[in-house]
């Protein structure tokens, strides 16, 4: 089961993804399985760490350096879900670039 991690303060959008069957969690919260990241700050990693991990050397060794990060501002929920499923923020190319 795909863990999703989020910033506190989305409870709507927590409750709509357990909904869906995710597991959800808060960023606060310990955790070692995370395979998404949800936020709503600008630079999230510059302020932030994952409380289950405590070195580079750990995270590199996990599971974790593969989290999806996906920025909540300005998405439904609905866009959320889609890119958990496909495991995409946006596009690499835009439509007509070849």
């Amino acid at each position: 089961m795909q863990t999703i991690v989020l910033e506190r303060g989305m409870e709507e959008l927590k409750t709509i993804l357990e909904q869906h069957g995710y597991h959800t969690i808060y960023e606060d919260e310990e955790s070692d399985t995370a395979t998404c990241y949800i936020y709503r700050e600008q630079n999230p990693l510059s302020q932030k760490t994952f409380p289950s991990f405590r070195n580079m050397e750990e995270l590199s060794a996990s599971s974790a350096s593969n989290i999806l990060m996906i920025p909540a501002e300005n998405k439904t929920p609905e866009e959320i879900i889609t890119m958990i499923e496909n495991r995409v923020y946006s596009p690499l190319f835009p439509p007509g670039y070849f």
